[in-house]
């Protein structure tokens, strides 16, 4: 009986030692970090064709999407680095629209290659953050 406990103990030691942001939850978190500069860097960009060329009609959508999903990504960003147990649902959300602006885009182009390989790497995630030890023993548990 006494061996049982230990066992189980051993067990649940290995278990736990699957959390923390290492492994493939790296790449989500340098994906979010790269993301959210980018999303400043365009903004930057857009506000001053704004104040040069006033065009910003023809950029509307472009710049309200890319302002969205920037202030989106900050806020997962911040959700990761404090282990929030909201931050895979979210992400997973973030994945999925990703992946549907990515498909009007590349679909619109013909970019057939970029668009598989964009939502293969969509659902890749998913599937990851669905099924991850590592994910539920950072973020649920």
């Amino acid at each position: 009986m006494i061996m049982m406990k230990v066992l189980v103990k051993d067990v649940k030691k290995e278990e736990n030692k699957l959390e923390g942001i290492y492994g493939w939850l790296i790449l989500p978190f340098f994906g979010l970090l790269i993301y959210s500069f980018l999303s400043i860097i365009f903004f930057m960009i857009f506000v001053s064709q704004l104040i040069i060329d006033k065009t910003f009609y023809f950029y509307q959508i472009q710049f309200i999407a890319i302002i969205l999903l920037g202030v989106f990504s900050i806020y997962l960003f911040i959700l990761m680095i404090k282990n929030d147990k909201r931050f895979p649902k979210l992400m997973i959300s973030f994945l999925i629209i990703f992946a549907i602006l990515n498909f009007i885009i590349n679909f619109i182009n013909l970019r057939l290659f970029s668009l598989v390989v964009s939502l293969a790497f969509d659902i890749l995630l998913i599937i990851y953050f669905k099924v991850s030890k590592r994910v539920k023993n950072t973020f649920i548990y």
